[in-house]
């Protein structure tokens, strides 16, 4: 498995926060995770997308887990 690791901004600086480093990497570690596993939601309604319309049409719909939950 590759694994990609980019460089941005942070947006939180050791000088202006009394945390240890560990913290700021559990931290960004928890973004990273947070921001991956909506890409992964976003990739299931892409793929779902042609079921969705066919079935759901006007409806809301929720994926959890990359799976349809549940439309209203």
């Amino acid at each position: 498995m590759a694994c990609i690791v980019s460089f941005m901004p942070c947006s939180f600086s050791l000088r202006q926060e009394s945390r240890s480093v560990t913290d700021l990497v559990h931290e960004a570690i928890e973004q990273y995770l947070h921001k991956w596993q909506l890409a992964q939601e976003i990739s299931a309604y892409e793929r779902l997308y042609p079921e969705l319309r066919e079935k759901h049409l006007g409806q809301w719909v929720a994926l959890h887990n990359q799976q349809l939950g549940r439309s209203v």
